[in-house]
């Protein structure tokens, strides 16, 4: 079962994650179908609590109101720690090229 706060923390997770992974050259592209975070939370609760067509709708507006705040959370994030989180994944990239022979590294 889903809890709110269990809802809120995977929320932030994903929201933190994404926010890292953006950018992250060395990592291969995988293509999955595109599923927002409030349809997967939506076909979650659904599931979980056999949720009515009007409770859907009244959950599909609460969770897109979480999702606004978090990507504002996270807009704030990036503005105040970007330049850090930049020289974190510099020093990846660096350590990760060091260990590929010249022909291969980009």
């Amino acid at each position: 079962m889903i809890g709110t706060k269990s809802l809120y923390a995977s929320t932030l997770a994903l929201a933190g994650l994404a926010g890292f992974s953006t950018g992250w050259s060395a990592r291969p592209v995988e293509v999955r179908p595109v599923v927002s975070f409030e349809e997967r939370a939506l076909l979650e609760y659904a599931q979980a609590y056999r949720i009515t067509p009007e409770e859907r709708e009244r959950l599909r507006a609460i969770l897109h109101d979480v999702v606004v705040e978090i990507e504002s959370l996270r807009g704030e994030f990036d503005r105040k720690f970007g330049p850090q989180v930049d020289a974190v994944k510099d020093r990846g990239d660096a350590r990760i090229r060091a260990i590929l022979t010249p022909d291969r590294r980009r």
